[in-house]
Formats: structure tokens, sequence, C-alpha cells
């Protein structure tokens, strides 16, 4: 029996650059949720939107590997400590965590 590989929207770019420099030769079939569906993404969309309009918008790298440097900064370095998220009440996850992280152990 064949398995099956499923990705994530995040990694379609990087898939579909390896596929196209022959790194990858598999075939596949793109599954997709049904019509209507249109909330099953969105947190993902909302994450990319925000990294092309935050800080993507003016950059040009000349390598993957500036890429990958970069937008780990804009994650880990501002988007999860500085950045506020309206689903967190304004407050950066870090700053939620910090806030709530306690609670939710000592429930658990």
């Amino acid at each position: 029996m064949a398995r099956a590989l499923k990705f994530t929207d995040e990694q379609r770019f990087e898939i579909a650059l390896d596929m196209l420099s022959g790194k990858m030769s598999v075939s596949e079939v793109c599954s997709m949720s049904r019509k209507g569906n249109c909330w099953d993404n969105a947190c993902i969309e909302s994450f990319f939107g925000s990294l092309k309009t935050e800080w993507l918008s003016d950059k040009k790298y000349k390598t993957r590997e500036q890429a990958r440097n970069d937008i780990f900064k804009y994650i880990e370095l501002f988007y999860n400590r500085k950045r506020r998220h309206a689903a967190l009440g304004y407050l950066s996850p870090a700053a939620y965590e910090e806030l709530y992280g306690n609670e939710r152990k000592q429930v658990a």
C-alpha cells in the first residue's frame, strides 16, 4: 500500500521548489478541504499575511538561508515576543504565557 504525505501551507512553497529543481520525484495528489470550509486555514493565512506585510514587503534575499534566518528572527524575536495579538487580549504570546501559563499548569 502506498504511503500518503500531508503538507501544510507553509511547506507548499519549499516543496514546489524542490519538485521543480528535481530534488523530489514523488507522485502526489493534492488534497484540500471541502468547498465552504473557509476557516480551516484561517490562522495560518493570517500569520502569512502578517509576515508578508509586516516583514517581507520590501526585502530581497540572495539565498534561502538568509530568508530562513530573517524569517526565524521575525517569528522568534518579534511575532512571539513583541507583536500584540487580538486573540490574546492584545498581549504578545510571550506576555500571555507569562500571565496565564502558570494558571494552566496548576489546573492540569
